[in-house]
């Protein structure tokens, strides 16, 4: 099925709501099984969309809040992943 979203602001919010929709899949994942996950590949993605940002030519809410979105969410799971982790060891050394 293909539809056809007129509205740019429309459109950019369905895509940051999918976005953020997958994103909290893998939110989950990271919290309950952190072993599974690498948090150095989080940080660098969510690291790579600060140049983004700034080469924009003009800053707005339909240029701006995709990187933003996407690196915010990339930069949780990859402190949830780190965090877990440490928690996970520190709690299993200390029994």
């Amino acid at each position: 099925m293909l539809f056809v979203i007129e509205d740019k602001t429309f459109a950019l919010c369905v895509t940051l709501f999918a976005t953020l929709l997958g994103f909290s899949m893998t939110l989950r994942k990271a919290w309950v099984k952190p072993h599974e996950e690498k948090a150095i590949s989080f940080f660098l993605n969510a690291i790579k969309f600060l140049p983004a940002i700034f080469a924009l030519s003009s800053f707005s809410f339909l240029t701006v809040a995709y990187p933003l979105t996407a690196g915010l969410a990339n930069a949780s799971v990859a402190l949830v992943v780190y965090g877990r982790k440490k928690q996970l060891t520190g709690s299993s050394v200390s029994k």
